[in-house]
């Protein structure tokens, strides 16, 4: 996350029990999936899941065989 944020892009993180509006080291907090996927460009994520099937082609995840 720092590196991408040092690159000037800004990063929008969605966190379901997390307050939304609230900031995760300066950076926006979403908790509503659809609201996330409005607002993303691209989505990084720890493990992939099925509910980012409809944005697949812009997630980037070390999860690639979604075996993890």
């Amino acid at each position: 996350m720092k590196r991408v944020k040092a690159k000037g892009a800004e990063v929008i993180v969605y966190e379901p029990i997390l307050e939304n509006g609230s900031t995760f080291f300066g950076s926006l907090m979403v908790n509503d999936l659809a609201k996330f996927k409005e607002q993303r460009q691209c989505v990084f994520a720890n493990r992939y899941d099925s509910v980012l099937n409809d944005v697949k082609e812009e997630v980037y995840t070390r999860n690639l065989f979604e075996r993890d």
